[in-house]
């Protein structure tokens, strides 16, 4: 939390050095003035001093007053901030203006109330609603039987407003925190890559990518075989499956219980040889051991990264 500063003004003199010098100037001026009155001369730049010193003076007073209610509502704010905090996203979603709420609840400072809202204006709060519509037109949805609060076990709507599309795209990506551990929207898939427990998982991956394209690919008879060897390293992985009447069967790797992300690439290839619009984007930068993957055409694709903010390189 960066404090505001009080601004200070003329030469860059603070409030108590306007009075000082102020005061100083004056009285000089004053005297001045006097002396060369007696002695029978007319001091009119003595005067001018002796009149501009008090300006000053009563400007440092003016000023001292402003920095001491400054600092009132500085102090006042950080006595409040939480508060503060839920009051201002209130205040977004209500549709009101964030700076008259702020002047509504007493702070009178412009310098104050800027710096509150740089600090905790949430900035625009796209409803629930909204969002959900923007990804329906791209394809991602909920899968049937899937409940409010399925998707809040993972992030209140409130979050995903203040949030919007990436919060929302996220619990999108997950799965149902019960049985059956469902995904949420079969085209999105925050996939964990630590996921290679033994015979079966790559199994379990193929059917869960199979289910981010739908018909497009339709795959049958999946098998793999997993050999892990007690050093985690060097053993024999493969996965086979049927698509479209052709048999295809991947060599992979394997690196303790680390998913070969080339099953990933070599779906998406195949994807691609198959004729469908449709890709497999990924993020594998920004999720720890996570992998964001998404199935989208490339036109929303760009939709999507613009508004959620979540880059995605394609696969193949």
């Amino acid at each position: 939390m960066v404090e505001p500063e009080f601004e200070e003004q003329l030469l860059g003199l603070s409030a108590k050095g306007k009075i000082v010098v102020g005061s100083a100037v004056g009285l000089f001026g004053i005297v001045a003035t006097a002396m060369l009155w007696d002695a029978g001369f007319v001091g009119g730049s003595m005067a001018f001093t002796a009149i501009l010193g008090p300006v000053v003076a009563v400007g440092g007073v003016r000023d001292l007053r402003r920095q001491r209610l400054f600092e009132a509502e500085i102090e006042r704010a950080k006595s409040e901030w939480e508060q503060l905090r839920i009051d201002l996203f209130t205040a977004r979603r209500d549709g009101q203006n964030v700076a008259r709420h702020l002047q509504a609840r007493g702070y009178r400072d412009f310098h104050v109330r800027r710096w509150i809202a740089a600090e905790l204006d949430p900035g625009p709060i796209v409803p629930i609603d909204l969002q959900f519509e923007f990804f329906a037109k791209l394809g991602i949805v909920c899968n049937p039987g899937v409940t409010t609060e399925d998707l809040e076990d993972h992030s209140p709507f409130d979050e995903c407003e203040r949030r919007p599309f990436g919060c929302l795209a996220e619990v999108l990506a997950a799965e149902i925190q019960r049985e059956p551990f469902t995904p949420i929207a079969d085209r999105l898939w925050l996939c964990d890559v630590e996921c290679i427990e033994g015979p079966g998982s790559y199994v379990r991956v193929l059917q869960r990518l199979a289910r981010m394209v739908g018909g497009e690919l339709p795959i049958s008879s999946i098998e793999d075989h997993v050999d892990q060897p007690e050093s985690g390293h060097g053993g024999v992985a493969w996965v086979r499956f049927r698509c479209r009447g052709e048999l295809c069967h991947w060599g992979l790797g394997v690196d303790e219980d680390w998913l070969d992300t080339d099953v990933l690439i070599q779906f998406a290839e195949l994807l691609e040889r198959s004729g469908s619009d449709l890709r497999l984007f990924a993020n594998t930068s920004d999720y720890s051991q996570e992998v964001f993957l998404a199935v989208l055409t490339p036109e929303h694709r760009r939709e999507f990264v613009t508004r959620t903010r979540i880059e995605l390189e394609a696969m193949a």
